[in-house]
């Protein structure tokens, strides 16, 4: 028995998964960018709470526990998408391992509407189809 082929993807589909790509992308920048600052308020407030040297919570200060959230956090939200993502693709790759995933679902996307005729008109816009001529 052979091997499946590629799942014939839709231009909905594939819009929806480039959709999902921007959330997902957006979301980790948002948390980035989000939660050092709020690891910096808990290292402030740690201090606030018990002077000189902080709050510590099994040997660790709140500031540690807070970059371990946000690491936390960050991984959950690649795997989440790339396995929205791979859901709606039906790629083995990006189904296999979401948050690896997340960084190739991009160029399965490019791929199947490059095969459509279609292209991909920049990070917040849709599939288009390719002028001939």
């Amino acid at each position: 028995m052979s091997a499946p082929g590629p799942h014939p993807s839709t231009v909905e589909e594939l819009n929806e998964a480039l959709r999902l790509y921007r959330r997902t992308v957006l979301k980790v920048v948002a948390l980035g960018v989000l939660g050092l600052p709020a690891c910096w308020g808990l290292s402030i407030f740690g201090t606030w709470l018990k002077p000189p040297y902080g709050l510590y919570v099994y040997g660790e200060s709140l500031a540690t526990w807070g970059l371990i959230a946000v690491v936390g956090l960050l991984i959950a939200q690649l795997w989440w998408g790339g396995r929205q993502m791979g859901r709606i693709l039906s790629d083995p790759v990006t189904s296999g391992t979401p948050t690896i995933g997340v960084m190739t679902a991009h160029m399965v996307i490019a791929q199947r509407a490059h095969a459509m005729g279609m292209k991909w008109t920049g990070f917040f816009g849709d599939l288009q189809p390719v002028r001939k001529g």
